[in-house]
């Protein structure tokens, strides 16, 4: 006599087969809903370090952008005072070379040595600090 399992859709020659053969598939079968289970579990498990990972870096940009702020305002407090005494003295620079060329005529000065190096020093200085504050790369994602 032939023996037939409705989950498998096989045919047996005995009736000890067949159970075995059911026994076997289920075995199988919850063994690999337990494995699918505990993989679901682990992605889950990652999932979760990922986001916590995801918030610490939000957090740190935040910290980042704050200390920014602090020290950007630090530095404005420390330069801001010495530009306008830049900014003075160069005005009354202007002056003194606009009144000297209203009653004497154009106005020269001939730099050589260390007072050369000095001016070219300072006007190159200016330029790449120009450029610097318009062209650095930022380096925070916020």
């Amino acid at each position: 006599m032939k023996y037939y399992s409705e989950t498998l859709k096989k045919f047996y020659d005995k009736e000890e087969d067949l159970v075995s053969a059911e026994k076997e598939h289920e075995e199988k079968r919850l063994s690999a809903e337990t494995t699918k289970k505990e993989m679901a579990r682990s992605v889950e498990e990652a999932n979760k370090e990922l986001d916590k990972a995801y918030d610490e870096y939000h957090e740190a940009l935040e910290q980042a952008s704050k200390l920014r702020e602090e020290t950007e305002e630090k530095i404005k407090e420390l330069v801001d005072p010495t530009v306008k005494a830049i900014n003075d003295a160069t005005a009354k620079r202007a002056q003194a070379i606009k009144n000297f060329n209203q009653k004497y005529g154009v106005y020269t000065a001939t730099y050589t040595g260390e007072q050369a190096m000095r001016e070219y020093e300072r006007v190159s200085k200016q330029f790449c600090d120009l450029l610097k504050i318009h062209f650095t790369p930022h380096t925070f994602l916020w």
